[in-house]
């Protein structure tokens, strides 16, 4: 899916983009971490693209998504699982998706992770980062593979540390065209 279509909903505030979040880590279906991802990171590549939103409302937005998070830890461990299993499997046409919730993921984990810091979730942090190494395994293998995906197809406004959208840089490519939310414009 062209990044065009999956990264809309600019004129979203804060504060929707995180009940919706919540509402569908309520709803407890199979598909709940991954509804609630796709809001986080359409939200954080918002930001980035648009620009820092209000303070307040981010810092609101971050507490009110982690809290709703820190009872399913065991589901964003799934969503790792199952991203790192589809990675395997990954065809170039599948590159997006494998890119998208390694975004996902490291949102996540740069935002809203504190939980996977206290004692009793020890084996969840360790197990979470072996996956995520496997993951990122994937993602090199594919990127060799294929090379970058296309410009139309690479988000705008996430941070250059989000590698896998562009794992063989080329000279000129979106790397170097876009600036991420987490430099200085």
């Amino acid at each position: 899916m062209p990044a065009s279509a999956f990264w809309t909903d600019r004129d979203r505030l804060a504060d929707e983009e995180a009940r919706i979040v919540e509402r569908a880590l309520e709803s407890r279906t199979p598909t709940a971490i991954r509804m609630a991802f796709e809001h986080m990171v359409r939200y954080h590549e918002r930001r980035g693209v648009d620009g820092a939103l209000a303070d307040s409302s981010h810092h609101q937005f971050m507490a009110r998504v982690s809290a709703a998070l820190r009872n399913r830890l065991d589901d964003v461990w799934d969503f790792v699982i199952d991203a790192k299993i589809d990675a395997q499997d990954a065809r170039d046409d599948e590159q997006f998706d494998a890119s998208w919730k390694r975004s996902a993921i490291q949102i996540f984990l740069d935002h809203h992770a504190d939980a996977l810091g206290e004692p009793e979730n020890e084996s969840r942090r360790v197990g979470i980062a072996e996956d995520v190494e496997m993951l990122d395994d994937e993602l090199r293998r594919l990127g060799q593979a294929y090379g970058p995906l296309p410009d139309d197809e690479c988000p705008l406004g996430l941070p250059r540390s989000h590698w896998w959208w562009w794992p063989a840089p080329l000279p000129g490519g979106p790397h170097e065209r876009y600036k991420g939310w987490d430099e200085p414009r």
